[in-house]
């Protein structure tokens, strides 16, 4: 039982460092952001299979948009400009 009380309370704690309102949010540190995610990773990791099937989507989805890593966007190359239909214009 004692595990699944230190579960509880590690889960209170982290619940209340992530609502929307609270001091975590008002700072905008991300980088304290991305750690209680992770934290909430872990914390998931030490519940037992099956216990939080409705979590591991919410969680999936923060670990996606806050902790992973971005890639830079790759700009397409422009087609080549076309002026061959411009010669009777150019009188």
């Amino acid at each position: 039982m004692n595990i699944f009380s230190g579960i509880f309370r590690d889960a209170q704690r982290l619940y209340k460092a992530l609502q929307p309102q609270s001091e975590l949010h008002r700072r905008r540190d991300l980088n304290e952001l991305k750690a209680r995610v992770l934290e909430v990773e872990m914390l998931l990791g030490r519940v037992p299979p099956g216990a939080c099937r409705d979590v591991r989507e919410d969680l999936d989805l923060a670990l996606k948009a806050i902790v992973a890593v971005k890639q830079p966007l790759k700009a397409k190359p422009k087609p080549e400009l076309c002026m061959d239909d411009d010669v009777e214009y150019i009188g």
